[in-house]
């Protein structure tokens, strides 16, 4: 299942990330938090994610106008570190979506080991995890573009720094 993290150095204190995160968070939209026609326009004045921040994390999702179950659920947490505050993040599908996915690829898995269609369920099994990665990591780019400009805003030029 796609599942990606990474982390922010930023040279401002906690308590600093704290805010800049919660000014880019708003509240959901409608009923499910999209419009059913695509008619409900983002206005570019609003936060660019909704969600919950409680102390020293968060979790959080995109606010977009259309249906993306494979929209990344963010998670993070903020944490002092000598040089100012570390923000480490991970991405991963919203859980309902992640059981949903791994029963249809353990049955189309199941059939591969099972049947003399062995070649016609591999090949259903590299669509559906290329079509969630497909659908899943342009996402979840944004959202770390959009996170790490709010975070680091004017005061440096360095990006998200990778883990590993």
């Amino acid at each position: 299942m796609p599942f990606y993290r990474f982390r922010i150095d930023a040279p401002a204190p906690p308590q600093v990330v704290i805010e800049r995160i919660r000014a880019v968070v708003g509240e959901k939209h409608g009923l499910f938090g999209f419009s059913w026609w695509g008619l409900d326009k983002r206005n570019p004045d609003d936060p660019p994610f909704f969600g919950t921040t409680d102390g020293d994390s968060f979790r959080i999702e995109r606010d977009i106008r259309y249906r993306n179950s494979f929209l990344p659920t963010i998670w993070g947490r903020v944490a002092s570190i000598p040089s100012g505050t570390r923000l480490s993040v991970v991405m991963s599908l919203n859980p309902l979506v992640a059981v949903f996915m791994l029963l249809i690829l353990g049955a189309i898995g199941y059939n591969a080991l099972s049947s003399a269609s062995a070649h016609t369920a591999a090949k259903w099994f590299a669509f559906l995890v290329g079509f969630c990665s497909v659908c899943f990591f342009p996402e979840a780019i944004i959202a770390k573009r959009l996170l790490s400009a709010a975070i680091l805003g004017p005061e440096s030029e360095r990006g998200p720094q990778p883990l590993g």
